[in-house]
């Protein structure tokens, strides 16, 4: 039985501001309303990521430097001062990767909030933003209880909306695939919805047989050759993926 996780992110913000002249309760009440969740959804999909690695778990502060452009809302210099364990956490401490700090930067870099006005930029220092996912204790319940949790919906569908953790085998992958293509392929017989889930999950699909292929690559009891099909069968999905990616809005994947 797949047990079902719908993950969600709180991000809690206080700001610290720095201005040219002095700050004022409203700039930062502005600061505050901008730099929402909803907002940010690059930084929630850093996260997830993040908490999906390290096995459904780790609770994180990070503190941020950052200018909200004037006209655009684009944060610019961009700095991740410190990444911390988030006081209070009832999950498990867990160590904070590179990978996470990497992203988080490069999502911060490309995001855009609702700007102050359209001369006026905001610089904003050592400002915190919590990660916190809630039920952790329930969702490592869930890992060890089945083969395989599925976690979603992700903040940014690009990188698919669901997905397994740890992936099912090939074979199933496939099968699943295959039938989502069908649909496809008949551009869901008429109905624009059932063509649109259909894509959305031909898409997931196919990220996640690349990820089980990728998985199968570097198992110890693997001859050279089996490796060597197993990478040309992950290469040959990209072509679909990319066209998945362009049907449904996304850009290609690496």
């Amino acid at each position: 039985m797949t047990r079902f996780r719908l993950l969600r992110i709180a991000i809690v913000s206080v700001a610290s501001i720095n201005l040219a002249c002095a700050s004022s309760s409203q700039v930062e009440l502005h600061v505050r309303q901008a730099m929402t969740q909803n907002a940010l959804p690059r930084l929630v999909a850093c996260y997830e990521e993040a908490f999906e690695r390290n096995g459904l778990a780790g609770e994180y502060v990070a503190r941020i430097d950052f200018t909200i452009a004037s006209g655009t809302g684009r944060l610019q210099d961009v700095g991740v001062r410190d990444i911390s364990t988030l006081r209070g956490s009832e999950g498990d401490a867990v160590e904070i990767d590179e990978d996470f700090r990497q992203c988080l930067s490069e999502a911060l870099a490309a995001s855009q909030v609702a700007p102050l006005s359209s001369i006026r930029s905001v610089r904003v220092e050592d400002y915190p933003i919590s990660f916190k996912a809630p039920d952790g204790d329930g969702q490592r319940r869930a890992t060890r209880e089945t083969a395989h949790v599925l976690i979603g919906p992700r903040a940014d569908r690009c990188r698919g909306l669901f997905s397994h953790r740890p992936p099912h085998d090939a074979a199933a992958l496939y099968a699943s695939l295959a039938s989502a293509q069908a649909i496809v392929s008949r551009r869901g017989d008429g109905d624009a919805d059932r063509l649109a889930r259909a894509a959305q999950e031909a898409y997931d699909l196919t990220l996640e047989l690349r990820w089980r292929l990728e998985i199968e690559t570097k198992r110890e009891d693997l001859d050279d050759a089996g490796r060597a099909r197993m990478r040309r069968a992950r290469h040959a999905l990209k072509p679909e993926l990319d066209e998945l990616a362009r049907q449904i809005g996304c850009p290609a994947q690496i």
